[in-house]
């Protein structure tokens, strides 16, 4: 028995919304998005939400009038979540391969990998990003408690103790 994969966000979406150029291999993404969803999004919103989205995306009725407002926490707040959070998770794979001689840097004749400090900061902005996007989709879920019965109290009492991260500047 062979589970569906279920993608919340399309290859063809997150490239367009995001600064993963066209020649990044179908596979690495796929595989962050998969990775993005049911590792950190599912923490996010809490399991029995992460089923009823992705039921709703499996029958196609995420988009009938009744289900608007799981269709717009898809499209305005988790969507935005996953492209940060992809982008951060993505920045390692893309630079690191393992290969037989062990783990290598990704180098091409025409562009200059980039340091581990660098793909660590890089990978520090885009997670920074999904924080706060993550925040957001938290904040819209509890705003609209009343009408997404799959947001309970115990979720409410875990989301708030869970997302919030503190920024902290170098001087």
């Amino acid at each position: 028995m062979t589970m569906n994969k279920v993608y919340f966000i399309s290859e063809k979406n997150l490239r367009a919304q995001s600064l993963i150029n066209d020649n990044v291999d179908s596979t690495y993404l796929n595989s962050a998005i998969l990775t993005a969803q049911t590792t950190n999004l599912k923490e996010v919103i809490g399991s029995t939400l992460y089923k009823k989205i992705e039921d709703l995306v499996i029958s196609g009725d995420i988009k009938t009038e009744e289900n608007v407002i799981y269709q717009t926490l898809l499209d305005d707040y988790i969507q935005p979540y996953l492209i940060n959070r992809i982008m951060s998770d993505i920045c390692v794979p893309l630079h690191y391969k393992a290969r037989n001689a062990g783990i290598v840097v990704n180098a091409d004749q025409h562009f200059q990998s980039a340091s581990l400090n660098e793909v660590e900061y890089v990978k520090n902005y885009y997670e920074h990003l999904s924080v706060f996007n993550a925040n957001r989709v938290i904040e819209f879920i509890i705003k609209n408690k009343d009408i997404i019965p799959e947001c309970d109290e115990n979720w409410i009492k875990m989301s708030r103790n869970t997302t919030k991260s503190q920024i902290y500047f170098r001087k």
